[in-house]
């Protein structure tokens, strides 16, 4: 968001909290004369349900997706809907934020998130010591100015994410000859939902909590449109649909939308 600014740009945020007005949006990007887009994989297929989209992208250079995988058929559909390819990119918070992208002139390459920004440098580790072997998954690891210095007041945590000088981001990829690199899934136990980051143990003791939920097990699905989906096995006491249905009820009175589970199976 600041980059803009240092060459006497602006920046447009629009709410895309109700994706029932995505029509509004595409208006948007019209009116105001976008000419740089970014955002995350779903808006991207809900833009590409929009009739009159390939005329209100007209003034758009570029298209930027991220916050979790993009679905290659995603880019696809809104590729063959307004002619214009998709830019993806990988990061995180700790590499402020931004590790590797389709640099300019750079062919896509559509199941890739690029190559390293001019910043850094990224290799992939496979079982903490093998480095850049070509198409082996293993931890994608950066190193670079834009990397954080560590975690405020938790030095055990820093000493090891920065070991030997790298970020292990605790993401799994690989890499190909020309240094493009694959994202493949996460090492830590973490679910991407729509490029919201919810980790199961929490929501398993948030789910305990409630006083008819005995066990629960929290787990992510695969999802062409948010990336993964939140599901989760529940045992109840008292294991009635009145009881099963409260539940759900409760969950959403006490829970952030994105950690509700989408699919709850009683056992």
């Amino acid at each position: 968001m600041i980059s803009p600014f240092l060459v006497r740009g602006g920046i447009f945020i629009e709410d895309n909290s109700d994706i029932k007005n995505i029509s509004c949006f595409a208006d948007q990007i019209d009116k105001v004369g976008i000419t740089n887009f970014y955002s995350v994989p779903i808006i991207y297929f809900l833009l590409s349900k929009v009739n009159t989209i390939s005329e209100q992208v007209k003034k758009v250079h570029t298209f930027v997706s991220g916050g979790y995988k993009l679905p290659e058929n995603i880019f696809q559909r809104f590729f063959k809907k307004t002619n214009y390819e998709i830019h993806e990119g990988y990061g995180l918070s700790e590499a402020s934020p931004v590790g590797t992208c389709h640099r300019p002139g750079d062919k896509i390459r559509i199941l890739s998130v690029g190559r390293s920004v001019p910043c850094c440098k990224v290799k992939i580790m496979v079982n903490g010591g093998l480095e850049n072997p070509i198409k082996q998954q293993g931890e994608i690891c950066i190193r670079g100015t834009n990397v954080m210095k560590g975690y405020y007041r938790h030095p055990d945590a820093t000493k090891s994410v920065l070991a030997g000088g790298w970020l292990h981001t605790g993401d799994l990829g690989y890499m190909d000859k020309d240094g493009f690199v694959y994202f493949t899934g996460q090492k830590k136990r973490m679910i991407n939902y729509g490029g919201m980051k919810v980790y199961p143990a929490e929501v398993e003791r948030l789910l305990k909590m409630n006083n008819n939920a005995l066990e629960a097990e929290v787990f992510g699905k695969d999802d062409k449109l948010s990336g993964q989906s939140v599901n989760a096995k529940i045992r109840l006491e008292n294991n009635t649909k009145t009881a099963q249905d409260d539940l759900i009820k409760w969950c959403r009175g006490n829970f952030s939308d994105y950690k509700i589970p989408s699919k709850v199976e009683f056992i």
